[in-house]
């Protein structure tokens, strides 16, 4: 048995000197209330890594198992209930499919079927999985579980267990791509908003090139934009990076930049480069809800974070995005509906 312990960091910055009128821009913690990591965990004898970890925010750090021995699972058991409405899947380089369980007893079976996923098509390397009609509220364990072998393996990138807000879409999703045209990417069919985070569906920045002059190189951006006319309420953003590729090659100090108004605005600047950050190739960003047109990363000479680099330009796979209410919506919300409810029965 292997006992897994994760301490998420934090990162807080004022967005006073940026160009948009937010409050906070907070990075490296996931804004739907994680739970992964918080209680006691377990898994199946593993293989690839020394100290493989299901939820370092590494998907290329993904512990694998052989088919001769037996589905590979990761199990974490709490003392007091959890709230878990969603569980994130990634995977690395094979495919993976399999089932959720969860027990809603302490100490108890974990038999209750969560969810079922099946990443094996390639079309998408990372899945959203909302809860089957089964309490969400009161577990006190879950197991994720690759059962199906591809490749003579199971195997399992990275989890996340969401402790509120099932059910919200990847706001990316069918937007339009929209890149500086000194970036490629690999493949005809390449996308950074399709959840497929390969190698040949990720965009690349254009390597420096030594005496060339081209003014475009002087910066760098990725990212969608909605239809004209669309704009939609974002207050997170998800961004893998290097995924496919070690993250050596990610791109970890882009600007977050949203549009608003036919403008690119600035909502702050991330650093994945050091301590507990510097390993991940999943990136979590929030900010308060703003309506955009659209979100990219940017990068350019003047700021010092230009992914064009010597060698090879730096690497984004996907970038989705979300809308986390916040408490004090959520409970105006609620009393309006109490206030109408109320107005209705006096009338």
């Amino acid at each position: 048995m292997q006992v897994l312990r994760f301490v998420s960091t934090a990162i807080v910055l004022s967005a006073a000197t940026f160009s948009t009128a937010q409050a906070a821009f907070t990075y490296g913690t996931n804004p739907f209330g994680d739970v992964v990591g918080t209680g006691v965990s377990q898994t199946s004898n593993l293989q690839g890594f020394s100290v493989p970890d299901f939820y370092d925010r590494n998907v290329y750090s993904a512990p694998y198992r052989s088919q001769a021995g037996g589905a590979l699972y990761f199990e974490e058991r709490w003392n007091t209930p959890q709230t878990i409405t969603r569980v994130v899947i990634d995977v690395s380089d094979r495919a993976s499919e399999g089932t959720i369980y969860v027990t809603h007893t302490l100490g108890g079976a974990l038999t209750s079927p969560f969810a079922s996923y099946n990443l094996s098509s390639h079309s998408r390397q990372y899945a959203l999985l909302d809860a089957a009609p089964v309490d969400t509220t009161n577990i006190y364990g879950v197991r994720v579980e690759a059962n199906v072998p591809y490749e003579s393996n199971y195997q399992i990138g990275d989890v996340e267990f969401w402790s509120f807000q099932k059910q919200r879409p990847n706001l990316a999703i069918g937007a339009n791509l929209y890149y500086s045209p000194t970036g490629y990417f690999p493949s005809r069919n390449a996308n950074v908003v399709d959840q497929d985070t390969r190698g040949s569906s990720s965009w690349r920045a254009d390597p420096l090139r030594t005496g060339n002059v081209d003014p475009a190189l002087n910066e760098n951006y990725v990212g969608f934009e909605y239809a004209p006319g669309v704009t939609k309420l974002v207050s997170a953003v998800r961004v893998e990076t290097g995924t496919a590729d070690s993250s050596t090659y990610g791109w970890k100090n882009y600007i977050v930049q949203v549009k608003q108004g036919g403008i690119w605005n600035s909502l702050g600047q991330v650093n994945f480069t050091t301590g507990l950050l510097s390993g991940q190739t999943i990136h979590w960003m929030s900010f308060d809800p703003v309506n955009v047109e659209g979100v990219r990363l940017f990068g350019s000479d003047a700021n010092g974070n230009n992914p064009a680099v010597s060698g090879g330009g730096l690497i984004v796979e996907d970038i989705a995005a979300f809308f986390v209410p916040e408490p004090t919506s959520l409970s105006l919300l609620g009393l309006g509906v109490i206030a109408a409810l109320r107005r209705r029965a006096r009338a």
